[in-house]
């Protein structure tokens, strides 16, 4: 009887090492054809989150503003949605937030001095919590996805402009400005 079992343990054994040897050959076999082999299990439980601290001293001219804000941005488990909450103190006559990046430029025909602006990317942000998406993109983000933002988001390349009725854009100026940070 002893036999028996040990002879059935030894034929379980060997056949999980064929079965474990056959996946394994498969994904190398895959692997070297230059195919993508999904993993098995991804933990979707890690958050990925950014700040930005808003203030006048940040604008692009700065502003003596007594106005602050926050921006908070998280990502959604299928990495398809921004979720976001906007808030300011002091802040009056709020028309519009984007999310922008730095851009300098050279007006050589006036003063020949390089210019710093915020050219807006993705928008526009209300105030309290919102949502945005790949349809919310534009400029060079236009027709991509919300990991193409991301990735400038993480690298610092992006900021939250927040434009007031007193302080607007076309004139080149936003009441307060902050860099969007990874993490808390």
């Amino acid at each position: 009887m002893e036999h028996k079992q040990f002879a059935v343990i030894v034929a379980v054994a060997v056949a999980g090492a064929i079965l474990v040897l056959g996946i394994l050959s498969g994904i190398s076999s895959a692997a070297a054809a230059g195919k993508t082999v999904k993993t098995p299990y991804v933990s979707k439980t890690v958050k990925m989150t950014f700040t930005a601290k808003l203030t006048g001293s940040n604008a692009i001219p700065p502003v003596n503003t007594p106005a602050t804000g926050t921006a908070y941005f998280e990502l959604s488990s299928n990495g398809k949605v921004l979720n976001y909450h906007l808030s300011t103190t002091n802040l009056k006559g709020f028309k519009e937030a984007y999310i922008c990046e730095k851009e300098y430029t050279t007006n050589y025909s006036v003063t020949n001095k390089t210019e710093e602006t915020c050219a807006d990317v993705a928008g526009p942000l209300s105030m309290g919590k919102g949502k945005i998406t790949s349809y919310d993109l534009f400029g060079h983000f236009e027709d991509s996805p919300i990991s193409h933002l991301i990735k400038s988001m993480r690298s610092g390349e992006l900021y939250v402009s927040v434009n007031t009725q007193h302080h607007d854009w076309p004139n080149g100026k936003m009441e307060i400005l902050g860099q969007i940070m990874s993490g808390r």
